[in-house]
């Protein structure tokens, strides 16, 4: 009985362990076996992107490996919802999916597009079907995969582009959207080493006349020893009294320079390749689970 049982917990041991799970997307391009080159992933997140600031369609592109527990398109529908590709209540998403079996032992390479159901009156089955025939399965074929994932992503823009019904998403907050957050961040983090930095140099406090008492005006300015990096600098201020005339001067330190580094804004993938950021992550729409796939 206790042998039993103990093989009854391996072979359940064995199945949770191989079963798939959805891994987490990192861009609108997720190549997770690497069969993509970085400069065509580089041009396909740029499309995807074009797309999604002129659209509002959510474009993801991804490669797995073939698995035994789940089919393609269910890969490709599990995909979809668990990372909420396309607009939520508008569900204006899609999904390439490319699974690919190295040894040939799991049904094959196949190719599935998973199109959201705001999108299935653009974009029906049939046609699905007829853009993968016509733009993608050559060079599929021939493990032209990036190349076969551009034509696609192209081909399927020009059906929302040409379509009456797709109108450009509006943009209440252009300018906020154009420069982005990074360089909000960048400025207020340079003015506040501005004016930290030169609290000590630049705002004083006018001395009072040590003869009549009245508040002394700035009339010179003199830098003894300019501040760097490494050290402070010094300098003086010649002050005059505008009731009696009289004069005087007081030293005071000028901090060092500080070092404010660049911003570099990225965009995520994990190979570089280019593409700058506005990737924002997907925006929590589901499948309508139409869409169409092929062997090859």
């Amino acid at each position: 009985m206790k042998k039993k049982f103990l093989v009854i917990v391996a072979v359940l041991s064995a199945i949770l362990v191989s079963a798939w799970s959805v891994p987490d997307y990192y861009n609108y391009v997720n190549d997770f076996i690497n069969v993509i080159a970085p400069a065509e992933e580089a041009e396909l997140n740029s499309l995807a992107q074009k797309v999604e600031q002129e659209k509002g369609v959510q474009i993801a592109i991804v490669t797995v490996n073939v698995s035994q527990d789940i089919t393609p398109k269910e890969m490709a529908t599990e995909l979809f919802n668990k990372w909420g590709v396309g607009s939520k209540g508008k569900d204006n998403g899609l999904v390439l999916l490319l699974a690919l079996d190295p040894d040939g032992t799991k049904g094959g390479n196949e190719i599935q597009i998973e199109v959201g159901y705001g999108l299935e009156g653009i974009l029906p089955d049939a046609k699905v079907g007829r853009i993968i025939d016509d733009y993608m399965i050559s060079d599929l074929s021939g493990k032209e995969y990036g190349k076969a994932f551009i034509s696609g992503v192209k081909a399927l823009s020009s059906v929302i582009y040409q379509d009456p019904s797709m109108a450009p998403e509006s943009k209440s907050n252009s300018f906020m959207d154009e420069i982005g957050p990074e360089i909000i961040v960048f400025f207020v983090i340079a003015l506040i080493v501005i004016v930290s930095g030169s609290a000590a140099g630049s705002f004083y406090t006018r001395p009072k006349c040590p003869k009549c008492g009245t508040r002394m005006k700035l009339e010179n300015e003199q830098i003894v020893e300019r501040a760097t990096y490494s050290h402070a600098g010094s300098g003086i201020r010649y002050f005059y009294c505008p009731k009696c005339g009289n004069r005087g001067s007081k030293s005071y330190i000028i901090p060092k320079k500080t070092y404010v580094p660049p911003v570099i804004i990225s965009g995520g993938g994990r190979k570089g390749g280019g593409f700058g950021g506005g990737f924002g992550g997907f925006g929590g729409g589901s499948s309508g689970g139409g869409g169409a796939g092929r062997k090859f």
